[in-house]
C-alpha cells in the first residue's frame, strides 16, 4: 500500500514542486523524504542488476524478476519469438536454468516500458561479462582482448558514478534518467557487439553456418547424398543417426574439409514421431528416413545470445527443405545418365525424357532461385547490415530479419510449402520408377505404365498449381522475389498458357 501511495504521489511530482515553495511545504517536505527513501532502495537495487547483473531482491519488490524456465511456459514462448529484441541477449542459452523478465505489476508507474526493457536489456548483458559460462570453461571477461576488458571496466565504473548522481538528487528527474539509461544501454550494447563480432567472429561462424544449414557447400552434400542414399532409403533404426553422420564426415574428408572441428559443432538428426499411446512406435510405418532428417548445432560462447534455440529450430528447418531441392535435383540428374544407356523402346521413351525435362527444368529453376536470388542476396544483406552498426540489437534484430526472410521467401507459407514439397515428391517417385529400369530395352510393364501416367497428370497438376499461387502472392504482396521466379519458371509462356 505504501508503494502505491509513493507511485501516485511522485506522479503529482510537478504538483508537489509547487507546494513545496507554499507555506504547508513541511507536509510535503516530509512525503518527499518517504519517496527520497523509496528511491534510494530502488537505486540500490539498480545498480546491482546494470552493473553486476544481479538481484537484490529478496522481498519480490523489484520489477525484474527470476523465473525457472522448467516452470514457465511464458519463458518457452519467449523463446520462440523473437520478434522482440529487447527481451534481453541473455534469454535462450543453451544450458541455461533461469530466465529474467519485468514485472509489470511492480514496475513503477512513471517509468515508460521501453525505459524499463532498456534496464533488464543491460543486466542481462553484463551477465554475459560478468557471470561464469554455465560449463565454468569461460571465466569472466575471458573471450574480452585486454584492451576491451579494461575499457569495460571503466565504462562500468562510469555508469556506477552516473547511478550515483542520479540516487542523490532529491527528485527523480525522468527525462535525465532516461538520458543515463539510453547511455548506458549503448554503451554496453557496443562492448556486447565487440565481443560476439570482432572477438568471436560472428561473421565467419555465419559463413559456416551458411555453408553446412544452407548448402552453402553444395559438393558436400552431393557426396553425401551418393553416400547416404541407400541407407536413408530405408526405415529408421537405432543406429541410422549414427551411421548417417559417420556419411556425413567421410563427405567431408572427400571434399577435403576440416571434418574434425565441423564434426563436434554440426551433426545430422533423426526428427522421428513419438511413440504412440499403445505402446508402438511409428517406425514400423516409416519407408524412407529423408523425411526425417535435420540438422543441429553446438553453439559456443557467447554466440548463444544470437544463435538461440529457437533460431536453430528454423535453420534446421531451412536445411531440410534445401536438402530435400538438392536430392531432387540430384536424382534427376541420375535418370538423364539411365536413360542415355537406353537404347530402345522409343515410343515410351519420349514421353519419360520428355516428362523428366519439365521436372530439371523446374527444379533447376528453383535451385537457382534459391541458391542465387535468395540465399547469396540475403546473406550479402546481412553482412552489409552487421558492418554497418556497432550496436548488439541491431545485429540482433538483422540476423532475425534474415532468417524471417528466407523462411518467407523459400515457400514456408501455405499453400506453396505444400505445393512445392507434392512436386519433390513426385520427382522422388519419378526416379525410383526410372532407377528400376537399368537394362537397355526401355519397357513399361502395366504397373510400371499405371505409375508413370499418375506421376505425369499430377505433376501437370502441380506445376499449374504452383505457377498460379506464386503469381497470386505476386499480385498480393509486390514481391520482386517471386516475380523473378516466375520469369525464370515461364519465360516462354508455357506456363501461363497451360493455365
Amino acid at each position: 500500500m505504501l508503494k502505491e501511495y509513493i507511485y501516485k504521489f511522485y506522479d503529482q511530482s510537478t504538483l508537489c514542486e509547487y507546494f513545496y515553495f507554499s507555506p504547508i511545504k513541511k507536509y510535503f517536505a516530509f512525503s518527499f523524504r518517504i519517496l527520497y527513501t523509496c528511491h534510494h532502495v530502488f537505486y540500490k537495487q539498480l545498480s546491482a542488476w546494470m552493473l553486476h547483473g544481479l538481484l537484490l531482491d529478496q522481498k519480490g519488490e523489484f520489477f525484474i524478476e527470476k523465473i525457472e524456465l522448467s516452470q514457465s511456459s511464458e519463458v518457452e514462448q519467449r523463446e520462440v519469438d523473437e520478434e522482440a529484441p529487447t527481451a534481453g541477449p541473455f534469454s535462450a542459452t543453451e544450458k541455461a536454468t533461469s530466465e529474467f523478465r519485468i514485472n509489470g505489476q511492480l514496475a513503477p508507474s512513471y517509468l515508460p516500458q521501453t525505459v524499463l526493457e532498456k534496464i533488464l536489456f543491460i543486466g542481462e548483458a553484463v551477465q554475459i561479462f560478468q557471470t561464469l559460462h554455465a560449463s565454468g570453461a569461460h571465466p569472466p571477461l575471458a573471450s574480452f582482448s585486454v584492451s576491451s576488458g579494461y575499457q569495460l571496466r571503466a565504462d562500468l565504473m562510469k555508469f556506477s558514478w552516473m547511478l550515483t548522481v542520479l540516487q542523490n538528487q532529491p527528485i527523480l528527474q525522468l527525462r535525465d534518467f532516461e538520458n543515463k539509461i539510453e547511455y548506458i544501454r549503448n554503451v554496453v550494447a557496443q562492448h556486447l557487439w565487440r565481443l560476439l563480432v570482432e572477438e568471436s567472429n560472428l561473421v565467419g561462424h555465419l559463413h559456416v553456418m551458411k555453408d553446412i544449414f544452407l548448402l552453402g557447400r553444395g559438393e558436400l552434400f552431393l557426396s553425401f547424398i551418393d553416400m547416404a542414399d541407400i541407407l536413408m532409403k530405408q526405415s529408421p533404426t537405432s543406429t541410422t543417426q549414427h551411421d548417417i553422420n559417420v556419411a556425413f564426415r567421410q563427405a567431408m574428408i572427400k571434399i577435403a574439409m576440416d571434418h574434425e572441428e565441423l564434426a563436434k559443432q554440426f551433426e545430422l538428426t533423426l526428427s522421428l514421431p513419438p511413440v504412440q499411446s499403445s505402446g508402438v512406435s511409428l517406425k514400423s510405418k516409416m519407408t524412407n528416413s529423408w523425411k526425417y532428417v535435420g540438422m543441429s548445432h553446438k553453439v559456443s560462447w557467447p554466440l548463444h545470445v544470437v544463435l538461440t534455440p529457437a533460431t536453430l529450430e528454423k535453420y534446421s528447418a531451412l536445411f531440410h527443405f534445401l536438402l530435400s531441392l538438392r536430392r531432387a535435383q540430384a536424382y534427376l540428374q541420375q535418370c538423364w545418365a539411365t536413360l542415355m544407356t537406353i537404347r530402345t523402346g522409343a515410343h515410351c521413351l519420349q514421353a519419360v525424357w520428355q516428362l523428366r525435362t519439365h521436372m530439371g527444368f523446374l527444379i533447376d529453376n528453383l535451385q537457382y532461385y534459391v541458391q542465387v536470388d535468395v540465399l547469396e542476396t540475403q546473406f550479402s544483406q546481412l553482412l552489409n547490415r552487421i558492418k554497418s552498426t556497432h550496436d548488439f540489437e541491431a545485429v540482433k534484430v538483422a540476423h532475425s530479419d534474415f532468417v524471417k526472410t528466407l523462411q518467407s521467401q523459400l515457400f514456408f507459407t501455405e499453400p506453396i510449402r505444400r505445393c512445392v514439397y507434392e512436386i519433390l515428391e513426385l520427382c522422388f517417385s519419378f526416379s525410383e520408377l526410372i532407377q528400376t529400369l537399368r537394362r537397355e530395352e526401355f519397357v513399361f510393364s502395366s504397373k510400371e505404365q499405371e505409375a508413370f501416367h499418375r506421376i505425369s497428370v499430377d505433376f501437370r497438376r502441380q506445376s499449374s498449381l504452383l505457377f498460379r499461387v506464386l503469381s497470386a502472392a505476386k499480385n498480393h504482396h509486390s514481391a520482386p522475389h517471386i516475380a523473378q521466379l516466375l520469369l525464370r519458371i515461364d519465360y516462354n509462356r508455357y506456363f501461363t498458357n497451360l493455365s
